[in-house]
């Protein structure tokens, strides 16, 4: 089973979209584990939430710094949640200098 996080920032039409591919298995062998917003508003977490699946918002206005921010973005995911995802973490344009 592909296990997969979501990082979302605004409705979550793409997240919908992957919600409804698993559900109806167009996408297959794939649960998403996790939905991360920037956006504490985003009603994409709203939708996690009708899914039961687990949602966290970790927004970078909240932090003195973008370094500040990464730092603690790595800490919540932690351990085997980033190294899960360690390979969409080194490509996602937000997280680079």
């Amino acid at each position: 089973m592909l296990k997969i996080a979501v990082c979302v920032s605004g409705g979550g039409t793409n997240l919908q979209a992957i919600i409804d591919g698993i559900e109806n298995q167009t996408i297959t062998n794939t649960e998403i584990e996790v939905v991360i917003s920037n956006n504490k508003n985003a009603y994409a977490l709203e939708r996690a939430k009708q899914h039961g699946i687990k949602s966290i918002c970790i927004s970078p206005k909240d932090y003195a710094s973008r370094e500040a921010f990464n730092e603690d973005f790595l800490k919540e995911i932690g351990g085997e949640e980033y190294e899960r995802y360690s390979s969409m973490f080194d490509k996602h344009i937000a997280l680079e200098p």
